[in-house]
């Protein structure tokens, strides 16, 4: 523990202590700062990433400095706060990049926020019957064309006006954050619904301090000038070749994959104040980095006793809250890397690091090839369902129909339970879904077909809520959804 305690960078808020003692990671960073990375990084620079990466970088880099243009919403979102007070339940309607930082910001904070990133129909239904007209929905999509999130917006519309509110009450009840231009943006306008424009230089996995995480969080009533105020502080040490805890993590993540053969992280909380922040780094670090062949394997651990959390092969990495001067850290083991600081530095240093790494691994970190592939399929799937105009709820598809035993497929094509509470292609049998009816639900996309319409090997169903599947127990009064990715 003493080589862990001695081998620590801080700055800006943040420490990383182990990243020195990573195989390379010596003789990796000192190639960097040879090439003025850090410097080139915080100035934007497309170019770190060759020239096949250029076009896309140059459109993607925002998130280095959105905590500016994030402090830009504040009035706005205080307005709304005080223009629906009486709206005391936050639903955030959204997938992935959308939804991850704000459900770890609200878990962290201990504040309620219904997260809904679910296309299981018992869930969707549940949701629509809880606290429905003390709701605000906050309906998230970068695109505007997320199929998943279009079928909760119609799905919440339609609940709205069968209770007898007019449109125009139905309209205010929701928020949309999207990318300027989008076609959300247009059917917000129609909707008469609230607005909340984002960042349209960040990509969505790199979203935590733009809209997308700062509006539902807002609303929910997080002071997410804080988080702002903790990411300007860390921003400050971004293009220093010392004394900068960032670069230090995203060299040693680099180093452990390619000289020291760890291209797997098994991430841990380390219970000092952040929870769940892993669940947000998995994706922005596998889709980011899984490029070409190469990449980097996060896997988030239920603690450090789980299995695959300490390998020949996997860079044991926890997180958590700032340390107090006495603090071991760790959690009360030896991992190869420990990240602690406020949540709004960690925010932007795994999305540094995440950056650097793949400079190390020679791959483009914002190529969205990957990540754009299934919602094409979704959206190629979902083209008849679009609203007409001056609709916005749009027409509703059929609900999946019900066995000879009255059940409704859980998985409808998915099967065969797989660890950690995962379903995937299998031929074996139906997972089964609770009987009796669910309601008329007009959600606006067959739910279980979009699983089917997965390729292969790219559709995995969290069939359980992440805290109970990880043995945590989540803060009261929040009501997280079944995961479906």
């Amino acid at each position: 523990m003493g080589g862990l305690l001695d081998d620590v960078e801080a700055a800006g808020g943040l420490a990383v202590h182990g990243a020195a003692a990573v195989p390379g990671a010596v003789e990796l960073r000192q190639a960097l700062v040879g090439a003025g990375v850090p410097g080139l990084l915080l100035a934007k620079d497309p170019t770190l990433w060759g020239p096949a990466a250029e076009s896309e970088a140059k459109i993607r880099l925002g998130w280095i400095d959105t905590f500016r243009r994030g402090r830009e919403l504040l009035p706005q979102l205080a307005e709304l706060r005080t223009e629906l007070a009486d709206l005391t339940h936050v639903v955030l309607a959204g997938m992935g990049g959308s939804s991850l930082a704000p459900e770890v910001i609200s878990r962290t904070l201990g504040v309620p926020l219904t997260v809904l990133d679910t296309t299981d129909p018992h869930q969707v239904a549940a949701a629509l019957r809880d606290r429905l007209l003390e709701t605000v929905v906050v309906v998230s999509s970068k695109s505007g064309s997320t199929v998943e999130t279009d079928s909760h917006r119609r799905a919440y519309w339609q609940a709205f006006l069968d209770e007898g509110l007019s449109e125009a009450e139905a309209g205010r009840h929701f928020v949309i954050v999207t990318d300027p231009g989008s076609p959300l943006e247009a059917t917000a306008r129609e909707m008469n619904a609230a607005v909340v424009l984002a960042d349209p230089d960040v990509g969505g996995r790199y979203s935590a301090l733009t809209a997308f995480g700062l509006v539902p969080t807002a609303l929910a009533g997080v002071d997410v000038a804080e988080l702002l105020d903790q990411a300007e502080t860390l921003y400050a040490t971004l293009g220093e070749e010392k004394d900068n805890p960032s670069l230090a993590l995203g060299t040693a993540l680099g180093a452990a994959a390619t000289q020291d053969r760890r291209d797997k992280i098994a991430l841990i909380d380390d219970g000092t104040g952040i929870t769940g922040l892993g669940d947000w780094a998995e994706q922005l670090i596998a889709e980011s980095t899984g490029k070409n062949g190469r990449g980097i394997l996060p896997v988030v651990v239920e603690s450090p006793a789980a299995p695959g959390a300490i390998e020949e092969d996997v860079l044991t990495v926890t997180t958590g809250g700032s340390l107090g001067p006495d603090t071991v850290p760790g959690g009360g083991i030896v991992p190869h890397l420990a990240v602690n600081g406020p949540l709004g530095a960690q925010f932007l240093a795994w999305e540094y690091a995440t950056a650097v790494a793949g400079r190390i691994l020679g791959i483009n970190p914002f190529d969205r090839r990957a990540a754009i592939g299934v919602p094409r399929v979704h959206r190629e799937w979902a083209a008849g369902l679009r609203p007409a105009a001056g609709k916005p709820g749009g027409r509703a598809a059929h609900l999946p129909r019900r066995d000879r035993s009255g059940r409704i497929p859980r998985c409808d094509g998915l099967s065969r339970p797989l660890r950690r509470g995962r379903c995937g292609p299998d031929p074996g049998p139906a997972c089964e879904g609770e009987p009796g009816p669910v309601g008329d639900l007009r959600v606006g996309a067959a739910i279980p077909a979009l699983d089917r319409a997965v390729p292969q090997g790219r559709a995995t169903a969290r069939l359980v809520p992440p805290d109970h599947r990880r043995g945590r127990r989540r803060p009261a009064g929040t009501r997280a959804a079944v995961h479906v990715r």
